[in-house]
């Protein structure tokens, strides 16, 4: 009589936890695979559920893999009339999708198994919570309008749309693939200022707008057909000679990650830049400021070990946007100086911002102004200054350009 009870025990366990396919096979074998089940329930591991989300008619449950598991048996039962639908799923698997029209009513849940010959081996089943996410409206194609453009820049415009933000790609020659320029997060931006570029030059454009859903990931509407731009040719004839290694335009040397200096050249601090800085020392004095020079010329080798100690501190990548690699530093020229403090913290000091407002009248410059980085290549430094004459200095401060910008060249390393 005992036994009896326990065999009934283990059918109602059998009927309980095995799919409906199995009901077919032989009474013995049924009974063999709920034994089975019932004594090691408590061995296999249970799948992990990660996600179970319904949108738009479709449900898609995602769970972790169990390492020892051949395969997973998941269930569906309407809650209402008890009926079920259980699906298996090939052991490789991790997700599942039901089409189905209506989640509500229904429960899931999921269980792993370990096959015993024709024997399916079951775990305890894992329970499924159903998150209901609404459908994400797709946005539509921005459109670019009349760009404004200048020798060295191009402002992009376009019709704004209804979504997050924007990406903006650019087109690059040397890949001959779409790059991914800006990526602007306010959906009232309708125009993007892109400079840094060579004059009578064609530049090709393409934008998408996308919008976020309910977990923050951007959905993206289709990209715009590809657009180009041609910069303003430069009218203006500057004169470049290139002389011993040394380039000069309009008589001005030019250092930068483009146009490098040999190794040899060894001027030291220039008797010019010595004097101006005289004068401009006295000027702040005068006005209550003290200046003075933290670093002037740097050797070849100098800036060489300087450089190499940045690299291996914080990387090349990072250091190339604060210095100069050897060859190719502005202090190698005997016309540049730090004031002060080499540093962030001189930024907002009442010493930064005089220099920035007097300095052009001794005939230096701001050398890396700030928001100019894409231009001079290196970040904005309040300290550094250069010496380029008081005419150009002028007409440099009050036109707000670089020396990139106003003789139209580039500072960008070959490699």
């Amino acid at each position: 009589m005992k036994n009896k009870k326990i065999i009934a025990y283990l059918t109602a366990v059998f009927m309980i936890i095995t799919p409906f396919s199995v009901f077919a096979e032989d009474n013995k074998e049924s009974l063999n695979n709920a034994i089975s089940s019932a004594q090691s329930e408590a061995m296999l591991n249970a799948p992990t559920v990660i996600s179970a989300v319904k949108k738009s008619g479709k449900l898609t449950i995602k769970w972790k893999t169990v390492k020892e598991a051949n395969g997973y048996a998941l269930v569906r039962i309407n809650s209402k009339t008890g009926e079920y639908k259980c699906v298996y799923v090939n052991g490789q698997s991790y997700e599942w999708t039901d089409y189905a029209k209506k989640s509500s009513g229904f429960v899931y849940y999921i269980k792993s198994y370990v096959k015993n010959g024709q024997t399916k081996v079951f775990s305890l089943k894992t329970n499924i919570k159903i998150t209901h996410q609404k459908s994400v409206t797709v946005p539509k194609t921005p459109s670019f309008k009349t760009p404004n453009k200048d020798k060295t820049a191009i402002r992009l415009k376009w019709n704004t749309v209804n979504c997050s933000g924007y990406q903006i790609f650019q087109y690059d020659t040397a890949t001959k693939k779409y790059k991914l320029l800006k990526t602007i997060k306010n959906p009232k931006t309708d125009n993007l200022r892109i400079s840094g570029l060579k004059s009578g030059t064609k530049y090709t454009f393409r934008i998408k707008a996308f919008t976020y859903d309910k977990n923050k990931k951007a959905v993206f509407g289709k990209t715009s057909p590809a657009y180009s731009v041609t910069t303003l040719k430069d009218t203006s004839k500057h004169k470049i000679v290139k002389k011993n290694g040394i380039t000069y335009i309009d008589g001005i040397l030019i250092a930068n990650k483009t146009y490098g200096l040999p190794s040899s050249y060894n001027p030291g601090l220039t008797k010019t830049t010595q004097t101006a800085f005289r004068k401009m020392q006295q000027a702040a004095w005068n006005d209550g400021i003290s200046l003075w020079i933290a670093s002037g010329f740097r050797s070849y080798d100098y800036q060489a070990q300087l450089y190499q100690s940045y690299v291996n501190r914080d990387g090349k990548a990072a250091a190339d946007r604060y210095s100069a690699r050897p060859g190719y530093s502005e202090h190698q020229t005997g016309l540049a100086i730090d004031v002060n403090n080499p540093s962030s913290s001189f930024n907002d000091t009442k010493e930064a911002k005089w220099l920035a407002k007097n300095c052009w009248k001794y005939g230096f410059i701001i050398r890396y102004p700030q928001n100019k980085e894409n231009i001079t290549g290196y970040k904005y430094e309040s300290w550094h200054v250069r010496y380029v004459g008081t005419s150009l200095a002028k007409k440099l401060t009050q036109s707000g350009k670089t020396l990139e910008e106003y003789f139209g060249i580039t500072s960008k390393y070959a490699k």
